[in-house]
């Protein structure tokens, strides 16, 4: 018999058996188990072997990994279903049909061998499947087997080249020789313009440290560009008129007082009480002063109004404040 472990993990033989049912029987025969335990951990891609004597080694050249005796999965004329079991007496894989006689069925290996095929690579968990091996006997009558081959029965020579060597095998996985990978980056700009937006470079590290703490670090370049396709929004409020005394009193004081008030980039440049744009680096807040004389009043105010993108983009903008004396109805 022979077990492979076909998959990426070790496998703890502890508590698993080998279990025989003999010819057509409905039940195994418990009594002559062969205990796996003993093999203990199977690596991921590696094989053992259960041989019914010593004799084994005489015909492969190597010892067997365990020696299970006569009598037991290890010792089947060909007519025998045999499985692998846990601790708990559940199916892992099993070759033939329990309660089935292998006689002149697919399963049938009578002075043979049985293959898996190298396509069948899962435990079947007791649902035998005859497509998935390939099978050598003496003299089987079966019919209707994928890969059944009769009166070709085989011999300790016709074996040797397949222990070890089967077709559905996959190479041990690679030891790994690393306990730790760090992996950072680090962002740097390097040109910045109102157009292409700007560019910065992206370096990454890995640090790759094994067992024996040797370290051994990467680095690599990333050159990312990032454009702005949306412009900025730029607003200002729309022009206001008011009203101003027509007659020379202040309307700085009591109820009649009209205060606007702003923050702008324009400054006081006549008596007369007009207000006429002038760019100044400073914001002033400004009231509707005085007028000393009949007449309309303006506020002229440009604004400079900058993005808050980096960089600025700005631009001007120019609003008239308009003042209207009010309208004096005569008595007729």
């Amino acid at each position: 018999m022979e077990i492979h472990n076909s998959s990426d993990a070790d496998i703890d033989l502890n508590g698993y058996a080998l279990q025989r049912w003999t010819n057509g029987n409905s039940g195994p025969s418990t009594g002559s188990n062969i205990d796996l335990s003993s093999i203990g951990t199977l690596a991921p891609g590696t094989y053992a072997w259960i041989a019914n004597n010593a004799g084994f080694s005489g015909c492969y050249g190597f010892a067997p990994t365990l020696v299970g005796g006569t009598g037991g999965p290890a010792d089947s004329n060909g007519d025998d279903n045999i499985a692998i079991i846990d601790g708990s007496s559940n199916i892992i894989d099993m070759f033939g049909v329990a309660g089935e006689d292998g006689s002149n069925t697919c399963h049938e290996f009578e002075d043979g061998i049985a293959l898996r095929a190298g396509s069948n690579t899962d435990p079947n968990g007791g649902a035998w499947d005859e497509s998935g091996w390939i099978v050598y006997s003496d003299g089987s009558s079966a019919s209707g087997c994928t890969d059944h081959n009769s009166n070709q029965s085989q011999n300790a020579a016709d074996i040797a080249p397949l222990v070890g060597n089967w077709a559905g095998a996959a190479p041990p996985a690679p030891p790994t020789d690393f306990n730790a990978v760090d992996i950072s980056f680090n962002d740097v700009t390097t040109s910045y313009t109102a157009s292409a937006c700007y560019t910065f470079e992206r370096t990454w590290t890995i640090t790759v440290t094994d067992n024996n703490g040797n370290a051994t670090t990467m680095t690599s370049l990333q050159t990312i560009q990032v454009a702005d396709t949306t412009a900025p929004d730029i607003a200002a409020d729309a022009d206001a008129t008011a009203a101003c005394d027509f007659f020379d009193f202040d309307l700085s004081a009591g109820d009649e007082s009209a205060t606007i008030a702003y923050t702008s980039f324009e400054r006081a440049s006549a008596p007369g009480g007009q207000y006429h744009g002038h760019r100044e680096t400073r914001g002033v807040d400004h009231a509707l002063v005085n007028n000393a004389g009949p007449g309309r009043c303006q506020l002229h105010s440009r604004q400079r109004v900058v993005s808050s993108a980096s960089p600025a983009i700005s631009t001007t903008l120019r609003e008239v404040w308009t003042v209207c004396p009010p309208m004096l109805i005569m008595p007729v």
